[in-house]
């Protein structure tokens, strides 16, 4: 029982989760360079995987394995992302077919429905092979010019089928696909690139829920903390302590030598708009924080990088201006 729960734990570290991740690759991919190197890339990276049989061709299907105290045997569910890799002249056609000038019966966006329909996953779009197609198509245009300009006519077939698309009309339904669908497309020209890439998103997918709950402050879930706020406002100090020490390089010293100055966030945040961006960077710098007691009591300043940061938390808009 115990190794289980530790078995458990250690599945859910950064670092570790991804390889408590399975992949279930289409039985499509089982006998191709593509497939190949996507099972060379999981077993050195000891990611375990798997063919299926799949109605839909070319997909990565991202599991997540549930390892309970209670069953030694790990049960999977399927996570809300997927892959799909799409041979550029499959997404030429679709794409031609979305801009309405194709023959193509499914358009890109029918395509990637479909998908989501059969799957309940948002799509990441691997496109194999397309700078390759742009180069082929400016080899060809550019040996046309140079028969033409020569008077020479050549009786080569290579290429002459091709659909044409041009990179403007490529990027144009694919920025609208995105828009439409929330698809991410990818580019890709290599088999090694395709495996790295899968590679990546398991390893980002896995890891999402542990970094969601990084973001979650103990002051959003009082009663787990023991933090209670009663019809006295007994607590206020408390919570407004934690809820500055969520924030980088803030001990309990330096948020207490805060809140006995200012004891509630709204009388901090009424001295910050009484002065200038520049005075309200400093306000707090010089704020003496004081650590034990008696003879071996020390004190320090909280400092103007702290209080820099403190500023632009109550004034900044956006969280990701906050350095």
């Amino acid at each position: 029982m115990k190794e289980a729960e530790r078995e458990a734990r250690r599945a859910a570290q950064p670092g570790e989760c991804h390889r408590h991740m399975l992949l279930e690759v289409s039985h499509h991919l089982e006998h191709t360079t593509l497939g190949v190197c996507i099972e060379a890339a999981c077993v050195a990276n000891n990611v375990p995987m798997k063919y299926v049989s799949a109605s839909l061709s070319n997909t990565i299907v991202f599991k997540r394995s549930l390892v309970t105290p209670q069953c030694d045997t790990p049960s999977y569910v399927q996570e809300d992302n997927m892959a799909v890799v799409l041979q550029m002249s499959d997404m030429v056609d679709m794409s031609l077919s979305m801009l309405g000038i194709g023959s193509s019966h499914l358009s890109l966006t029918e395509y990637i429905k479909k998908i989501y329909k059969s799957h309940q996953a948002k799509v990441t779009l691997i496109v194999f092979g397309c700078e390759k197609y742009f180069r082929t198509i400016k080899t060809q245009k550019n040996r046309v010019h140079r028969d033409t300009v020569c008077g020479t006519q050549r009786n080569s077939k290579k290429n002459k089928d091709m659909t044409m698309i041009t990179r403007a009309q490529y990027e144009e339904a694919t920025t609208a696909l995105q828009m439409a669908t929330d698809t991410v497309v990818i580019n890709m020209d290599l088999e090694e690139d395709v495996a790295k890439t899968i590679l990546r998103l398991n390893k980002a997918i896995a890891e999402a829920p542990v970094k969601r709950g990084r973001y979650e402050t103990e002051a959003m879930s009082v009663k787990t903390t023991g933090l209670k706020i009663g019809k006295d406002n007994s607590g206020c100090r408390q919570v407004w302590s934690r809820m500055l020490q969520e924030s980088r390089n803030i001990s309990a010293d330096v948020a207490m030598a805060i809140v006995s100055k200012w004891p509630a966030p709204y009388m901090l945040f009424q001295e910050y708009e009484r002065l200038s961006s520049s005075q309200g960077e400093l306000l707090l710098q010089d704020i003496e924080v004081r650590r034990g007691g008696g003879v071996v009591q020390t004190s320090r300043r909280v400092g103007k990088e702290t209080s820099r940061r403190i500023y632009e938390l109550f004034t900044k808009n956006s969280e990701f201006t906050i350095k």
